[in-house]
């Protein structure tokens, strides 16, 4: 089915008509369930997905991504298109001790970031690090749950 927009009212409606005769929570229980069940949708699913872009900052692998992304799943290095291979902090460490210190003019090392690693839910680092910083990174992910606040708040989901 193709896509539509869903709101909150419907959503109460439609969670009312499941309760025999007396609903036991008030409207606003029931908007703050809603909003639940839907970040553990968006956790077990990742229906919402996002592509942002980020600045790399000069010297150093610590590249902090904006809050419409809540966990990043891909890099590119963004001049070219190419994908990060995806590695962790701790392989990091036990490959090379001094990671953290090395930048794109450190010899012998790759001219643009090779590598990225999740740090965080809204951190990554990169390696080795941009010396110059300012050169884009494309990073997809899952998006941050759309919060529900009033009646005519939607999600476009399908049936």
């Amino acid at each position: 089915m193709p896509y539509q927009s869903i709101t909150l009212a419907t959503l109460q409606t439609r969670l009312a008509e499941r309760h025999e005769s007396a609903a036991f929570w008030v409207a606003e229980e029931a908007r703050l369930a809603i909003n639940e069940v839907l970040r553990v949708w968006q956790l077990l699913t990742g229906y919402w997905k996002v592509q942002v872009s980020v600045n790399t900052p000069a010297a150093s692998p610590w590249v902090t991504i904006p809050g419409t992304l809540f966990l990043p799943i891909r890099v590119q290095w963004g001049t070219t298109g190419k994908s990060l291979l995806q590695g962790s902090i701790p392989s990091f460490d036990n490959g090379r001790s001094t990671w953290e210190g090395e930048t794109t003019t450190t010899s012998g090392l790759p001219s643009t970031p090779t590598d990225w690693a999740p740090a965080g839910a809204r951190l990554i680092a990169i390696w080795p690090a941009d010396n110059a910083g300012g050169n884009p990174l494309l990073v997809d992910g899952l998006a941050t749950t759309p919060v529900l606040v009033v009646g005519g708040d939607f999600i476009d989901v399908s049936e």
